[in-house]
């Protein structure tokens, strides 16, 4: 069914001056809350309300960030970044979503950005969606040095969305050793949140 929606010509990288935001959100007040957040990034915005419009209409516009309502339904936002992921498209998928939905959307490689959307949140996708974050690669590494194997599994649960009570559950542990572990790897890798220690732990190419 996606097949028939997805256009088979291809289009040429956009620079970022060129690309044009893409918003897929059902609600339209929503949508126009979070349209207007973006605008203040200075770039083109481009609003659609379910993920088959975009699909038929993204032929029209130079390729750029896009950015999915993970509660949709008729095409999920996972399979939209599934067919974007195999078309190469040339900026990321980036799924908006709540903490109860983060460990399917992570599992499946997408980028998270959590519900409610917050502008500094926001902005700060956008930019990384133009300028990739470039990490000193050897402090990570002696970061990941530094922990023991028990801690790597701690930090592998931690980055697929797991919860204390989760890992804890899953490796025979107390929350309150989860929650030492989580510090320390927090510490380690110099990470403020979750979404950032995420991407440290891919740049360190350890995701489990």
């Amino acid at each position: 069914m996606l097949g028939s929606l997805v256009g088979a010509a291809t289009v040429a990288k956009a620079t970022s001056k060129q690309s044009v935001l893409s918003l897929i959100l059902p609600n339209r007040v929503e949508r126009s809350k979070v349209a207007e957040m973006m605008r203040e990034s200075g770039r083109t915005v481009e609003e659609y309300e379910s993920a088959r419009e975009f699909l038929k209409r993204k032929a029209l516009h130079r390729p750029g960030p896009v950015f999915v309502d993970g509660e949709l339904t008729a095409v999920s936002a996972i399979e939209l970044a599934q067919v974007l992921e195999s078309e190469g498209h040339p900026f990321p998928c980036v799924v908006m979503a709540r903490r109860t939905q983060s460990v399917v959307v992570l599992e499946s490689g997408a980028e998270l950005l959590l519900k409610p959307i917050k502008k500094e949140s926001l902005l700060a996708a956008i930019d990384r969606c133009y300028n990739p974050e470039v990490f000193p690669m050897a402090d990570l590494r002696w970061g990941l040095s530094r922990m023991s194997p028990r801690v790597v599994e701690v930090a592998s649960l931690l980055v697929r969305g797991l919860n204390n009570k989760a890992i804890a559950a899953s490796l025979g542990i107390t929350v309150r050793t989860v929650e030492s572990h989580r510090n320390s790897i927090m510490s380690k890798l110099l990470a403020r949140d979750i979404p950032e220690l995420r991407r440290k732990w891919k740049a360190l190419q350890v995701m489990q």
